[in-house]
């Protein structure tokens, strides 16, 4: 066990002795664990992100147009089974040629990346460039 004790400031402005408060090493591991696991959440979100960006980008020739070049931003919400909905355009291209293949190259790509389970079914909220150059894949 650590013995934790000291001083601390008063509301009134005065000094206020701790007692001792004993803190078992078990305390120090569970906070080591959950960090860990906190961690590895954060790896596995990024990672399942850009698992979602590269399957929607892989997505964006598959309409027939390849002479479109440009940037659609959307938003969209990943739901818990990995399906997205919700799917809107928030600033243009200027090409509605191009923001319709993006939004379709979206919606194509709903529910193909498998949503790991240590994200919880809780939905997602996205906010997704989809870049298009000539013949770019």
């Amino acid at each position: 066990s650590l013995v934790i004790s000291g001083v601390r400031p008063s509301s009134a402005g005065r000094e206020a002795i701790v007692p001792p408060v004993a803190i078992s090493s078990s305390f120090f591991l569970m906070r080591f664990l959950l960090h860990q696991l906190a961690q590895q959440r954060r790896r596995i979100y990024a990672q399942y992100l850009e698992d979602v960006d590269k399957e929607i980008h892989s997505r964006r020739l598959d309409f027939g147009r390849t002479d479109l070049i440009g940037i659609a931003v959307f938003t969209f919400q990943i739901n818990g089974d990995g399906t997205f909905s919700r799917i809107s355009l928030r600033a243009s291209s200027g090409s509605p040629q191009l923001d319709d293949v993006a939004r379709k190259a979206i919606a194509a790509s709903s529910g193909r990346v498998k949503r790991p389970k240590v994200l919880g079914k809780l939905p997602i909220f996205i906010v997704q460039e989809v870049r298009f150059q000539y013949g770019l894949r």
